[in-house]
């Protein structure tokens, strides 16, 4: 139930003008729910807490972090959301989030090109995962909309193909990072960093931050397992630590 704030041009984030400014070092994240943030306020995510670190350890430069996370949207739509709005921002560094859901959310053709209706407004509760929670639906067959699921992993590494087609003939860094604040799930963490190294150099795998935590301290309620503002500011230092070792921002020690 945390408020959603978006700015004029629709992003969950304050302003940014499109002309980067002088001195700036800019970075752009494309992601879902996780980094939006969902239950979180804005500044209380991972982004905004790496902003800000970034800048108390900043040299010369200005730091900024773009948000362009829309909770729901699947890797596809993340390459889309890159190419389409973020690109135009003239980044420096781009950060693409993955979460276990990434390499199996996915839609049929069809689906990626119907215009967006928006739902009619009523009460939050009733759109959450609080709801479906509360009262889990019978098992389904999956709707037809969804992408068969012998075909998503050919559909993934294509995405995966076109991030790294699109950093390369931009000859723009592109990290990707694991969002993952389960410590039981080091397992499957390590499984989709398998499946997105070949192609990218540059994986930031949050995991190994959750150790020696508490799930049910992570999480923004029982019901609602979406990272809470400690698991937030655990990815943002994960985040941080790495730009720092790979060189890809310039800090102070």
């Amino acid at each position: 139930m945390a408020r959603l704030r978006t700015n004029s041009v629709g992003l969950p984030d304050r302003e940014y003008s499109l002309a980067k400014p002088a001195n700036t070092f800019r970075i752009v994240l494309v992601g879902s729910s996780y980094s939006m943030p969902t239950g979180v306020a804005m500044e209380d995510s991972w982004l905004k807490v790496l902003e800000r670190m970034l800048n108390a350890h900043a040299g010369q430069k200005h730091y900024e972090v773009i948000n362009f996370s829309v909770a729901g949207y699947d890797a596809r739509q993340l390459l889309a959301t890159l190419k389409e709005r973020a690109a135009a921002y003239a980044p420096d560094l781009v950060l693409v989030d993955l979460t276990f859901g990434s390499p199996v959310r996915f839609r049929v053709e069809e689906a990626y090109h119907r215009p967006f209706v928006p739902r009619a407004q009523t009460y939050p509760f009733f759109h959450s995962f609080a709801l479906e929670r509360l009262f889990p639906p019978a098992p389904l067959p999956d709707p037809p909309w969804v992408l068969p699921a012998d075909q998503r992993p050919a559909a993934f590494a294509r995405v995966l193909a076109g991030f790294k087609s699109l950093a390369e003939r931009s000859h723009l860094p592109l990290c990707f990072v694991i969002l993952q604040h389960d410590p039981g799930q080091q397992t499957a963490a390590t499984k989709l960093q398998g499946q997105v190294s070949p192609f990218s150099s540059c994986i930031i795998d949050t995991s190994p931050g959750f150790t020696n935590e508490n799930f049910s301290d992570l999480v923004i309620f029982t019901i609602d397992r979406h990272p809470n503002a400690r698991a937030q500011r655990i990815f943002a230092r994960a985040v941080f630590d790495r730009l720092a070792v790979k060189e890809l921002v310039e800090v102070a020690p």
